[in-house]
C-alpha cells in the first residue's frame, strides 16, 4: 500500500447484554487493531456499541459513521465480520453504493471487497439479505416461544408489582413489604378524603401509577402483552398471580374512583357551589361557571346545544340548597338516623359477624395446608407427590394471605367505629349545622354565608356525586322552558332521592318533592355520612363515605 489509510472500524453487538458483558466488543476491538496495523493503517475513531439487530431499527453509530465519510474525514471502512455492518437490507445497500461515489474502501478484517467488483458486491449483499431473514425469524420465534411460556403461567416481562417468582420452584409469590404497602393506600384511600396525587406524594410513588394498580393490578390476574409490528403478533395472555387485595376493597376502589372522577376535579379561580354537577337535562351537557363584568356568577350553556342559556347562579343555589336542607332538618327518619339513632351497634355487630366467618374459613384452609405438609412427609416420591399437588397448596395460599387481609381490613374498621360520646358529638355538630344553614336561607334570605364553601361542597357531593347502580349520574338537571323573563324547570336526583321545582330569572316559582326514597334508605345513608365525619378535623360536615 503506497499511502497510509485512514480506517472507521465498525465495533457492534446486537443486544444490551453482550454490551454489559464486553467480551465481544473486546475481541473485536483487538482484532480489528491488529487488522489495521498489519495494514500499515490508522485510527480516525472507533464507531463502536449495542445496536439493536432487528432490522429498521435505528442505528445511531452506523448513522454517525455515514455522516463521517461524507465529510472524507477517512479513506476505509473495517469490520469483523459481514454480518456486523448491517441487517437492513435497503439502507445497506443505499450505504454501499454511497461508500462507492465517496471513493471509501472496504475491509472485513485484512479482506477487501471491491464495492467495484459485481461478485463482490453481491455478496455483501446476499449476506444483509440472509441476515435480515435471520433476524426476523429469531424475532418471530423468540415472541412465540415468550408467550408459550406465559400460557403456562411464566413470567415473561416485569415482574407485577408486589409478586415474586422462584424460578427454582417456578412458583409465585408476595413481597410482604409491597402487599403491606398497599393495604395502607387501601385503607387511607377508602377511609378518607386522599387524592391519588396526596397519596403518590405520601408513599413516594407516581401517582398515575399508583391509580392503576389501585385499581386493576392488585387482584388475581395479570394480562401479559405481546406485541409485534413485524411479525403481525398482538396477543393478551392473563396470568394467574397471587392476589394482594380481596376482590370487594378493589371493587370499593373503583367505586370511590369513578365518584370522585364526577366531582373530585381541581377548583376554578371562582367557586362553583354545583360545579361539574350541574347538567341541562336534554342534552346531558355540564354547564360551565361563568362571571359577567360585575362578578355576577352564571351557569351556562355551552355552544353546541341547541339552546344556549344562562341561569344565575346565586339564585339557583339559594334555591336548591335551602330545599335540601328543609328536607334534610324536617324527615322524621332522617331525624331518627342523625340525631337519635346509634347506628354504631348494629355495624359493629354486622362487622363482628363478618371477622369471624373468615376467621373460621381461614381456620379450615390452614387445616388443609397442615394436612398436604403431612401427606408430603410419608409420600414415597415427594417430587412426583409435590408437581400434582402444588397447584392447590399454591391456591389455598392465595386464599389465606386472602383471608388475612380481609380480617386485617375488617378489624381496622372495627376499631375505627366512634364511641357512643363520638356519636353524641356528632349528632350535635349535624343539628347546629342544618339549623345554622336553615336560618340562614329560609329567614335572612342570605345564601353562602353560613358555612365555609368548603362544607357546603362537602354536604352538595355527599347527595350528588357518583353515579346510581344504573350509571346515571346524580346531579342537577336543567331545563330552560323560555319566556320573558326566562323561566326554568330543575331537577335534583341524589342519593336521598329527587327534589323537582322551577324558578324564573328572577324569583322561585314553586319546589315540590318527588321521588323520595324509602326512609330505610335514607337513614343507613345518612348514618354512613355520620360515621365518615373526621372529630378531630375543624369540619362540621361529613365528606363523601366509601360506596
Amino acid at each position: 500500500m503506497d499511502t497510509k489509510l485512514i480506517f472507521a472500524p465498525l465495533v457492534r453487538v446486537s443486544t444490551e447484554r453482550q454490551e454489559r458483558q464486553g467480551e465481544s466488543l473486546r475481541t473485536q476491538h483487538t482484532d480489528l487493531e491488529a487488522d489495521i496495523h498489519s495494514l500499515g493503517g490508522e485510527v480516525y475513531e472507533w464507531y463502536q456499541g449495542q445496536e439493536h439487530s432487528t432490522p429498521d431499527y435505528e442505528r445511531l453509530i452506523l448513522e454517525k459513521l455515514m455522516e463521517d465519510a461524507r465529510q472524507g474525514r477517512f479513506h476505509a471502512v473495517i469490520i469483523w465480520t459481514v454480518d456486523r455492518w448491517s441487517r437492513d437490507n435497503n439502507k445497506s445497500s443505499t450505504y454501499l453504493e454511497e461508500l462507492k461515489a465517496l471513493g471509501i474502501r472496504f475491509f472485513v478484517r485484512t479482506k477487501e471487497y471491491d464495492l467495484y467488483n459485481p461478485e463482490d458486491f453481491m455478496f455483501l449483499s446476499l449476506s444483509v439479505v440472509i441476515g435480515q431473514y435471520h433476524a426476523i425469524e429469531q424475532s418471530r420465534k423468540s415472541t412465540l416461544n415468550r408467550i408459550a411460556r406465559a400460557r403456562q403461567g411464566f413470567p415473561c416481562c416485569t415482574l407485577p408489582f408486589g409478586r415474586t417468582f422462584d424460578k427454582i420452584t417456578k412458583t409465585w409469590g408476595i413481597d410482604p413489604q409491597a402487599q403491606e404497602r398497599v393495604i395502607e393506600v387501601a385503607k387511607l384511600y377508602l377511609s378518607g378524603d386522599y387524592s391519588w396525587r396526596t397519596l403518590g406524594e405520601k408513599f413516594s410513588m407516581n401517582f398515575a401509577n399508583l391509580a392503576l394498580l389501585m385499581r386493576e393490578r392488585c387482584g388475581d390476574n395479570w394480562d401479559q402483552h405481546f406485541v409485534s409490528k413485524k411479525n403481525n403478533i398482538h396477543e393478551v395472555v392473563p396470568t394467574p398471580v397471587p392476589r394482594l387485595l380481596p376482590e370487594r376493597t378493589i371493587q370499593a376502589i373503583r367505586q370511590k374512583s369513578a365518584d370522585k372522577a364526577t366531582w373530585d376535579k381541581k377548583s376554578t379561580k371562582v367557586d362553583y357551589l354545583f360545579s361539574r354537577i350541574i347538567f341541562d337535562a336534554e342534552t346531558g351537557f355540564t354547564l360551565s361557571g361563568t362571571c359577567n363584568s360585575r362578578g355576577a356568577r352564571y351557569y351556562q350553556a355551552s355552544r353546541s346545544q341547541p339552546q344556549r342559556y344562562a341561569i344565575n347562579a346565586e339564585l339557583i343555589e339559594q334555591t336548591i340548597l335551602s330545599e335540601l336542607f328543609e328536607v334534610l332538618s324536617s324527615q322524621e327518619s332522617l331525624r331518627a338516623a342523625v340525631f337519635s339513632g346509634n347506628p354504631v351497634g348494629k355495624v359493629a355487630k354486622k362487622l363482628e359477624k363478618e371477622v369471624t366467618g373468615k376467621q373460621k374459613e381461614l381456620g379450615r384452609v390452614e387445616a388443609q395446608l397442615e394436612g398436604y405438609a403431612t401427606a408430603i412427609g410419608k409420600a414415597d416420591s415427594v417430587p412426583a407427590f409435590m408437581s400434582r399437588i402444588m397447584p392447590r397448596i399454591t391456591e389455598l395460599e392465595g386464599r389465606a394471605a386472602a383471608l388475612k387481609d380481609e380480617i386485617g381490613i375488617l378489624q381496622h374498621r372495627l376499631s375505627s367505629l366512634p364511641s357512643d360520646e363520638e356519636i353524641e358529638a356528632r349528632r350535635g355538630k349535624w343539628a347546629g349545622t342544618l339549623e345554622a344553614v336553615k336560618e340562614s336561607y329560609l329567614t335572612s334570605g342570605v345564601a353562602l354565608d353560613s358555612l365555609p364553601f368548603t362544607e357546603k361542597q362537602k354536604i352538595i357531593r355527599l347527595l350528588f356525586g357518583g353515579k346510581d347502580e344504573t350509571g346515571k349520574r346524580f346531579g342537577i338537571y336543567v331545563t330552560c322552558l323560555g319566556g320573558s323573563p326566562r323561566r326554568y324547570k330543575f331537577i335534583c336526583y341524589g342519593r336521598l332521592g329527587s327534589v323537582v321545582g322551577s324558578l324564573t330569572a328572577r324569583k322561585i316559582s314553586a319546589v315540590a318533592f318527588a321521588d323520595i326514597k324509602d326512609s330505610h334508605e335514607i337513614s343507613d345513608s345518612i348514618a354512613k355520612a355520620i360515621e365518615s365525619v373526621d372529630m378531630n378535623a375543624n369540619s362540621s360536615c361529613p365528606t363523601p363515605p366509601p360506596r
